[in-house]
């Protein structure tokens, strides 16, 4: 069996207590119920998921020299931004339908971190539920991971679907409505649990500051996005989000050209 079949065989049914489980290659797979919010915490290979509203990976260190006080992120939508299918659909048929949105595009992320930028992606995914025994979810993962390999130390945040609610089988792991909700663009859940993250593990480590806080560098900063409200546009999410959280915003012919 593939390693993603054997995750799969190890989620299959999910416990009330907290579990640690070990695959035949030592990938340690964490589960986690919060009986209080009635959220699912899951940790495998650097992926977390929370409940079914929101799951994220995040680089093991943040890639930055800890003198730096003010961060600046440059953080853009995935689909029809950072990547395009390559069979030209709207969306991907497998995890290997992408590409980079142009020839620009990966030589320019990269020059952003080495002038001392987070990369941060958040991304609504309204065709893919958090759960290990869907094929999509799966899928998702794997070409995520395939996009990691070209570009490290890159932020992932990602908002999926709620899964319907089966009465007959009482399905405590469901978040909640508006968790999904609040982690939806425009909405801020993926930026707040950023920003939650960088408070926990980012620390100034110089005598200028002496409280050890950092700033967002909302001058330099910005997000990308290609939902922007124009006649071809599904929605004009990106734009909002850029909005509510703080940041200036930009089409990706902008940054990519």
């Amino acid at each position: 069996m593939s390693k993603d079949g054997d995750i799969l065989k190890l989620l299959g049914k999910h416990s009330t207590v907290s579990k640690i489980i070990k695959t035949k290659k030592s990938t340690t797979i964490t589960k986690k119920i919060d009986t209080d919010n009635l959220n699912c915490l899951i940790k495998f290979d650097g992926w977390t998921i929370i409940g079914t509203h929101h799951f994220y990976k995040i680089p093991k260190n943040i890639p930055l020299d800890k003198s730096i006080y003010k961060l600046k992120i440059a953080s853009f939508d995935l689909d029809g931004t950072i990547i395009k299918t390559k069979s030209g659909s709207r969306f991907s048929r497998n995890f290997k339908d992408w590409k980079w949105f142009n020839s620009n595009t990966l030589d320019i992320l990269k020059n952003y971190q080495k002038n001392n930028y987070l990369i941060i992606i958040f991304t609504n995914q309204g065709g893919i539920i958090a759960k290990k025994e869907q094929k999509s979810f799966i899928n998702f993962i794997t070409k995520l991971n395939d996009i990691l390999s070209y570009l490290e130390n890159v932020f992932i945040y990602v908002s999926p679907k709620r899964p319907n609610y089966d009465k007959k089988k009482i399905n405590h792991l469901i978040s909640k409505q508006q968790d999904h909700d609040l982690y939806r663009k425009p909405n801020t859940g993926m930026w707040d649990e950023l920003i939650k993250y960088l408070k926990e593990n980012y620390k100034i480590e110089n005598n200028n500051n002496i409280n050890g806080n950092f700033e967002i560098d909302l001058e330099n900063s910005f997000y990308c996005g290609d939902a922007a409200g124009r006649p071809q546009d599904f929605s004009d999410s990106d734009k909002v989000f850029a909005k509510n959280i703080g940041l200036p915003f930009y089409l990706p012919e902008e940054i990519f050209s």
